[in-house]
């Protein structure tokens, strides 16, 4: 009991020195296992509620003690490490300690065991309890020394021993105790023998006390049984080496350690580092509490201007509204006004052709004109051909022809002078004709041509259309291919984990990656699909007629004064009359139409008030 005891004092003791002396992380550590050692708590207050009610004796089974001391040791270097340092003074003073309560625990087995054997036939396991009794007297005066020998200050933790030394001591521990459990383990069985056997004044056999022995050690030692003797012997030398090594060390060098100790710093508390890194985290989280208020004053601020956003996107929705409304009304006019303007062309286009057709048949009628008076050009020619063969046949005849042909000749002549007299005014008039047909033509023909240019002058253009290359449909064509291309050869082709890299029973994480992976790629497949759309959708919306709006929506003039700023034509304003006695005296009464700027209207209206 009292081995166990010191046992987990010493080991509570470095528990204490590493946490005092171990960085911030550490601690932190240790802290995440304190619900086990919470655990192992409750099983010394139960011995420690033992010993109050006075029910703590050599009967009460030390096992639970046992795994509580074995949690422990296992513990400590788990949590700290190796390179945890060590209060060595603490941990050398606890183990002499626990040996000297040791020594006299196997001393005291070993007596009983001696009183316990018969006294004719001492045999080997009384040589053994002999020799342990000796080894016990032996170690008594070292283990004082040694503890003499320790600084006062247990606080001074360098003594310059190396790790090795310290764990050759944990051993001796061991040892120790290996040598109480098998010696007590003998004892107790010695007793039950001779209770049973009813030889309590004679004494147990040498023969009997041996198996006990030997039973006894092969349960303490376990794989490392030499028998009983051997055993203890062993563990016994091994004790007294070790001891004799610490004696001697300390001995030679008291003064290295005195000084050593004094130059030694103490280290900073890593409780004191941790609440210091606390503290600062509170601070911080005081002025991100703070910040947060102010942040959540500004959410109010913006929550209170997205109000009046949304009401000025209410206003602003209304007025786009009624702008829409007074567009559709606007494209209804417009629409009007073309077919108006069209019908108006269909009618000037059909008066022309009227007009055409009359010019034709008026120009067909002039040259059936023309023509008839060229025939009877020829027929006049052909007349006075004749006539002029006539005078000379009249020349060459005989005066002996008979009056009464001379007569007969006369009777046509009276009307050819005439014809002959006005051939060239005939001649004149045609070619006047012709020259007064070709001018009137003419004259026509450009005073129509100027009448259509004027209205087509009036029309509002045509759209002109260019056959540039539209660089954004080209690339939405291509994009739209290759986003195609991509979701097909998604769907089609398949794929799996390469499962002859993946190790022995990962296969399953192999195909959850896998999953996640195709998951990925689908969901930015579909990203990539909705993205296109919304890109085609505002594409259209830019390219339909109506699918957007330009336009200030801070001034709404009225019907009148959009006419007034689309007008191109002259607006007439009045109309003024001067009486006609300040007219001239060959100035004539007519109307006069004078088109005004707004500035020599003005003008105007002042000069008439004055």
């Amino acid at each position: 009991m009292s081995y166990y005891i010191y046992t987990l004092e010493a080991i509570l003791h470095q528990y204490n020195f590493s946490l005092n002396t171990c960085k911030p992380e550490t601690l932190l550590k240790v802290g995440s296992n304190y619900p086990e050692m919470a655990a192992q708590e409750k099983i010394i207050d139960g011995f420690v509620e033992l010993l109050k009610r006075d029910q703590l004796d050599e009967n009460v089974p030390t096992d639970s003690l046992e795994k509580c001391v074995g949690y422990f040791n296992n513990l400590f270097p788990v949590l700290f490490g190796t390179e945890c340092k060590l209060n060595q003074t603490q941990l050398l003073s606890d183990y002499v300690k626990g040996l000297l309560s040791v020594v006299d625990g196997f001393n005291l087995e070993a007596t009983a065991i001696r009183c316990l054997i018969e006294t004719a036939n001492v045999g080997d396991i009384g040589l053994l309890a002999q020799h342990v009794m000796t080894t016990a007297e032996q170690l008594h005066p070292q283990l004082k020394s040694i503890k003499r020998k320790l600084p006062p200050d247990v606080n001074a933790s360098n003594l310059g021993f190396n790790r090795e030394i310290f764990e050759n001591m944990y051993q001796c521990y061991q040892q120790s105790g290996k040598i109480v459990k098998t010696l007590h383990d003998i004892v107790k069985g010695t007793v039950q023998s001779l209770t049973t056997d009813g030889d309590v004044e004679k004494g147990i056999s040498q023969d009997k006390i041996k198996d006990i022995a030997i039973n006894s050690s092969d349960k303490i030692y376990e794989q490392d049984d030499l028998g009983p003797v051997q055993s203890i012997k062993n563990s016994l030398t091994l004790i007294v080496s070790q001891i004799s090594d610490v004696a001697k060390y300390l001995q030679d060098n008291e003064y290295e350690i005195s000084m050593a100790n004094k130059k030694e710093e103490k280290p900073v508390p890593p409780i004191n580092v941790r609440a210091d890194t606390v503290k600062k985290e509170l601070e911080q989280t005081k002025t991100l509490t703070s910040k947060l208020e102010n942040k959540e004053s500004d959410i109010k601020e913006l929550r209170k201007v997205l109000k009046e956003k949304q009401e000025q996107l209410s206003e602003m929705t209304i007025r786009k509204e009624l702008a829409e409304k007074k567009l559709g009304n606007v494209n209804k006019d417009y629409e009007l006004t073309i077919e108006k303007l069209q019908r108006k062309l269909e009618e000037a286009h059909n008066n022309y052709k009227k007009k055409e057709k009359e010019f034709e048949e008026t120009l067909d009628h002039l040259q059936t004109d023309i023509d008839s008076l060229e025939n009877e050009k020829g027929e006049m020619k052909e007349k006075l051909k004749l006539l002029s063969k006539k005078a000379q046949i009249e020349v060459s005849l005989p005066k002996s022809i008979s009056g009464s042909q001379l007569s007969s000749l006369q009777s046509i002549g009276p009307t050819l002078p005439a014809v002959v007299k006005d051939s060239p005014l005939l001649m004149q008039e045609i070619d006047n004709l012709k020259r007064l047909f070709h001018q009137e033509r003419n004259e026509r023909i450009k005073l129509q041509n100027q009448k259509v240019k004027e209205q087509l002058d009036t029309l509002t253009p045509l759209p002109s259309f260019k056959n540039d290359r539209d660089e954004v449909l080209e690339n939405l064509f291509k994009e739209g291919a290759t986003l195609k291309k991509e979701i097909l050869s998604a769907l089609t082709k398949s794929s799996f984990p390469p499962m002859y890299k993946v190790k022995p029973g990962n296969g399953a994480e192999a195909w959850r990656r896998h999953f996640l992976e195709e998951r990925d790629r689908i969901l930015s497949l579909k990203l990539k699909a909705v993205q296109f759309q919304a890109k085609v959708a505002a594409e259209t919306i830019k390219r339909k007629r109506g699918g957007k709006i330009e336009a200030d929506f801070t001034i709404f003039p009225t019907k009148e004064m959009a006419k007034a700023l689309t007008e191109t034509k002259s607006v007439k304003v009045g109309y003024l009359k001067i009486p006609k006695s300040c007219l001239p005296t060959n100035e004539k009464p007519r109307i006069v139409n004078l088109e005004l700027d707004f500035e020599n209207l003005q003008k105007i209206l002042k000069t008439l008030l004055q």
